[in-house]
């Protein structure tokens, strides 16, 4: 796909400072409270996406493993599309509001992709990793929700953060490919009042961040 048809993708996922964000096939921590914010976000605070057609909801696009990890129960997540990419396939038809794709870059030019509001990359490891170190990256914005309590993890993300421009980006060589947003662009992006600072839950310590291309 030409980087003029990519349309605008956004990263959400929990990392620790780190950057772990799995272990044992799953999340190593259990937050409620993260994962109502998780949902909010991706299912759009508009009222209209709740049980909308394709046109008025946001779509959500997952490796094989990432949609296997997913409560039978749960799964498709409602009131989203559902895109998972699989290279070796996997058969998602029976499922309301859901596809499968061969790769990221066919998912992102589907039309559930073109017909929706918002995209989101929610995991796992290899599709994030496939998005950020593109050059330039297939996402334009990361809401990360920073762990700062210490969790083994034997899964990472990429350090994106630090990401410098490589050669080949004109005049952008050695310039930061990432900025931190303020709290306001975060809550102007999701639509919603977020809880600014350190969160507490549980034995957990985290916060809400968003990473723009700078």
């Amino acid at each position: 796909m030409s980087t003029s048809a990519r349309p605008s993708v956004t990263a959400i996922v929990a990392a620790t400072l780190s950057n772990g964000i799995g272990k044992d096939g799953g999340l190593p921590w259990r937050l409620p409270g993260e994962m109502k914010y998780f949902q909010k976000v991706t299912v759009g605070a508009h009222p209209s996406a709740q049980g909308g057609a394709a046109s008025t909801q946001n779509a959500v696009i997952m490796g094989r493993k990432t949609w296997e990890s997913i409560p039978t129960k749960f799964r498709p997540l409602a009131n989203r599309q559902n895109l998972v990419v699989s290279r070796k396939g996997i058969d998602v038809s029976s499922e309301p509001s859901s596809s499968s794709h061969s790769s990221l870059s066919e998912a992102l030019s589907s039309p559930s992709s073109s017909a929706s509001q918002k995209i989101f990359l929610i995991g796992g490891a290899q599709l994030y990793s496939e998005a950020l170190t593109a050059s330039p990256p297939m996402v334009d914005r990361v809401l990360l929700t920073r762990i700062t309590t210490d969790v083994e993890c034997d899964t990472f993300l990429d350090d994106f953060t630090s990401r410098t421009a490589e050669n080949g980006e004109e005049g952008r060589e050695g310039k930061k490919v990432w900025r931190i947003a303020s709290h306001k662009e975060l809550e102007e992006y999701v639509g919603f009042e977020v809880k600014e600072g350190e969160v507490e839950e549980k034995e957990f310590k985290y916060r809400f961040e968003m990473w723009v291309l700078a």
